[in-house]
């Protein structure tokens, strides 16, 4: 054989050989994967994902699909962070027990007052032959927010499926909003602005109450003492300052940034005494004179003589939720001429309904914000307030929220006392 026929020889035998390896002898069957047992349920849409659970577990032939069905269900939606599961005014809560052994699973939260006697009951049922648990919540409105936690087996817990945190003054619950709930754009810290400062405890001594009492200032990016700033009193400090509750100095830089709002200086009272740490709002907060000698003639001196403020009825203000909302109305109607400018937060008014009596007297030269949420929280007492304000000529703004006595709700609203005292047009 001469060179040149070796050399196709070769050429021929390599090819074949190659050619034989890669098409002609026998390759291992692929690893089986394992069945998307989800196939039958619609992932197009939260509702249709909800309305096709039924149909898909009856579609599985034995229990042991069905069981498996039921788990990838639950994982699914989690993943999809469709637990809750919203659509409209609807939220179907869904929950995967440990075991297949039956559990009582319950709601509780701001849609029934956290309470065992309130409507709605909400008991989530078990999925035949699964660990998968569910129940539905008709809301009053497509807008509705609530905070609540489950209740397995009589233990209160997060809902491990729904990543959403609400925190209150007892820590955290989860949170769920209806399909057309609009968050506040205002309350997240921005790290791409210019930043009011916020002072660090400071203590003074209260005559008319007989105990120190710390409180903290804000004041507002560019603060010059040549000028003079509306000042903003505020009860429960410690929480309105709070990142995960009322998060207000957030609030007020970021309209600052937008220049929705004029510069003010913010006074954050704390309730917990300096020592022990006690909390005395629930005296403080429930018709205490002393406490409005002090806030009207001890705290407000302290600060007029401290920072440039200015120095009238119509440019000082008092902040306050729940009991403290009562707070700023008793501290308005009885110290007018120092507080021209009253904001009421869910307004625990039925602990003190001689309130009625005093804004049914001399009308005082007020201007009042005054919101409450609408589910199981103060609507009643503050739309009799309302109803005096009105009869009275007193100048107000009043808002109603479908949500609960929560922080969750309170935070949203802080955009709108700002603007309602402080906006520019």
């Amino acid at each position: 054989m001469n060179k040149l026929a070796h050399c196709i020889f070769l050429a021929i035998f390599v090819t074949h050989t190659l050619y034989s390896c890669t098409t002609n002898e026998p390759t291992s069957p692929p690893q089986p994967k394992e069945e998307y047992i989800t196939m039958y349920i619609n992932k197009s849409s939260p509702k249709a994902f909800y309305y096709s659970i039924d149909d898909a577990l009856e579609n599985a032939e034995t229990p042991e699909k069905k069981l498996k069905l039921g788990d990838s269900i639950y994982l699914l939606a989690k993943e999809k962070q469709w637990i809750p599961i919203v659509f409209a005014d609807t939220a179907v809560f869904l929950y995967r027990h440990s075991s297949t052994n039956n559990a009582t699973v319950e709601v509780f939260g701001d849609l029934n007052g956290w309470s065992t006697s309130e409507s709605p009951q909400i008991s989530l049922s078990r999925y035949a032959d699964t660990r998968l648990y569910a129940g539905i919540y008709k809301a009053p409105s497509t807008t509705t927010r609530v905070d609540y936690k489950l209740v397995v087996n009589n233990a209160w817990i997060l809902d491990p499926g729904n990543p959403k945190l609400a925190w209150g003054g007892m820590g955290s619950n989860s949170e769920v909003a209806l399909s057309e709930y609009e968050y506040s754009p205002w309350v997240k810290a921005r790290s791409d602005i210019n930043k009011g400062t916020l002072s660090a405890n400071q203590l003074i001594t209260s005559s008319a109450l007989g105990y120190n009492i710390n409180y903290r200032v804000y004041l507002p990016y560019g603060y010059d003492s040549e000028l003079s700033y509306p000042v903003l009193f505020v009860t429960d400090g410690h929480e309105y300052i709070n990142n995960n509750l009322g998060a207000l100095p957030n609030v007020t830089d970021n309209m600052l940034h937008e220049n929705k709002i004029e510069p003010l200086i913010i006074v954050f009272v704390d309730p917990r005494d300096p020592t022990n740490g006690t909390n005395k709002r629930m005296t403080e907060y429930v018709a205490n004179d002393n406490f409005v000698t002090f806030l009207a003639d001890e705290l407000y001196t302290t600060i007029a003589q401290t920072y440039s403020i200015k120095n009238t009825p119509e440019h000082t203000a008092i902040l306050g939720t729940s009991l403290g909302g009562l707070n700023s109305a008793y501290v308005g109607i009885k110290r007018a001429d120092v507080f021209g400018l009253l904001a009421i937060q869910s307004p625990a008014f039925w602990i003190h309904t001689d309130i009625f009596t005093l804004f049914n007297g001399d009308k005082q030269n007020l201007r009042i914000y005054m919101d409450t949420g609408t589910i199981h929280d103060t609507q009643d007492r503050a739309l009799e307030m309302k109803t005096i304000l009105e009869n009275k000529g007193y100048t107000f703004q009043y808002a109603e929220y479908s949500e609960g006595h929560s922080w969750g709700n309170w935070r949203a609203r802080m955009d709108d006392v700002l603007l309602y005292f402080w906006g520019k047009e």
